[in-house]
């Protein structure tokens, strides 16, 4: 079995930055479909993702988004915490 890493830390320090957010326990594309119904929001992928990436579940993840602005600080307090950050999609309006 693998034993989560919780990045309490992190998530605390970024938590004032992040507009939604929610684990990737059934896979990336089923819960970012789940998180965008709940926040009536929309998403344009930036890069071509595998279906393993896709489908894969269990990932023990959390992914989140946040404002253009925000970016930066999130960027800079992840390198605080070693943590490794990927840009995926953008938001867009709609669902």
């Amino acid at each position: 079995f693998i034993t989560p890493i919780l990045r309490d830390k992190f998530f605390y320090e970024i938590a004032p930055y992040v507009k939604v957010a929610m684990d990737i326990s059934d896979g990336l594309s089923k819960d970012i479909s789940r998180l965008s119904k709940i926040n009536q929001i929309g998403f344009k992928f930036l890069k071509e993702l595998s279906f393993d990436e896709l489908c894969s579940g269990e990932e023990y993840e959390i992914v989140f988004g946040c404002s253009k602005d925000n970016l930066d600080i999130i960027a800079d307090i992840a390198k605080q915490h070693r943590v490794t950050l990927t840009t995926f999609a953008k938001v867009i309006s709609g669902s």
